[in-house]
C-alpha cells in the first residue's frame, strides 16, 4: 500500500503516515521505484486502535502502567511520574490503554520454514496464541484456542532477533507465519509474560474474537485497579 493510500485510509496527513513507518509502527515491505510500499496489516490494525492521532506513550510510562495494573503497586520513575501515570489509568478506556501502549516494541513479521518455528518459539517471550497455545490455564483464562504450533509470535530484543534472522534463515514477509516484537523493556522479555501484556497484544489482532478477549481482560483489569 502506498503512503497516499495509507495516509486516506487512516484519515491523517502523508506526513503522519511516514512518521508511523519511521518509528516501525507501520511496517515497510519494499518499494516500486521511489515509491515506499506499506504492510496493509499493520493499517488495518491502526485502523481498528484509531490510532491515527496522539502521541502513544514512552517505553518508561509503559513500564511504570505495567506495574500499577499488575501489583497495584509502583516503584520505577519519580514520585511525579508514578503519580501521572495512576491519574492516567483512572480514566483511560481499555481501548485507550492499547492506543497508548502500542510503542512497547517494533513488531516485523517474517517467514520461517517449519523445521525452524521450535528454534524460533524457544528463542522469544512468548504472546498472542503463541502463549496461549503453549500455556493450558491462560488458553481457559481468555477462552481461547492456541494455533498448535502453527505460528510463533514473542518479544525478542533487537540483538537477538538479528541473530535469529540469520540462524533460522528467516524472511521478512507481511503475512508470514513468525512475529518478531523488538524491544528492550525487561518486563516483556521474562520466560512467562503477565497476562495483562499477552491481552494487549490480542487487543491488537485482526481477528475479532482475539481482540474481543483481549479488550475483556484488559477492561477487568482496569476495573480492579480502580
Amino acid at each position: 500500500m502506498s503512503t497516499a493510500e495509507a495516509s486516506r485510509q487512516l484519515n491523517v496527513s502523508a506526513r503522519q503516515v511516514q512518521r508511523l513507518a519511521a518509528n516501525g509502527t507501520i511496517a515497510q515491505v519494499g518499494s516500486v521505484g521511489r515509491v515506499k510500499l506499506l504492510d496493509a496489516r499493520s493499517i488495518q490494525q491502526l485502523k481498528i486502535q484509531k490510532t491515527g492521532r496522539g502521541r502513544p506513550w514512552t517505553q518508561g510510562s509503559i513500564e511504570l502502567a505495567l506495574e500499577w495494573l499488575n501489583t497495584g503497586k509502583a516503584t520505577s520513575g519519580t514520585s511525579v511520574e508514578r503519580s501521572r501515570t495512576r491519574k492516567r489509568l483512572e480514566k483511560i478506556t481499555d481501548e485507550g490503554l492499547v492506543q497508548n501502549m502500542r510503542r512497547r516494541a517494533v513488531v516485523r513479521r517474517y517467514r520461517a520454514s517449519k523445521s525452524f518455528l521450535d528454534e524460533v518459539a524457544q528463542s522469544v517471550t512468548l504472546t498472542g496464541t503463541s502463549a496461549i497455545d503453549a500455556d493450558f490455564q491462560l488458553a481457559h483464562d481468555f477462552g481461547l484456542s492456541g494455533q498448535v504450533g502453527r505460528s510463533v509470535d514473542g518479544y525478542i530484543t533487537g540483538k537477538a532477533a538479528k541473530q535469529l534472522i540469520r540462524s533460522a534463515h528467516l524472511v521478512e514477509d507481511s503475512n508470514g507465519n513468525v512475529t518478531l516484537r523488538m524491544t528492550e523493556m525487561k518486563a516483556l522479555l521474562k520466560g512467562r509474560l503477565e497476562s495483562l501484556v499477552v491481552a494487549l497484544d490480542l487487543a491488537e489482532s485482526l481477528d475479532v474474537r482475539q481482540r474481543a478477549a483481549g479488550l475483556n481482560f484488559i477492561e477487568g483489569k482496569l476495573k480492579a485497579f480502580r
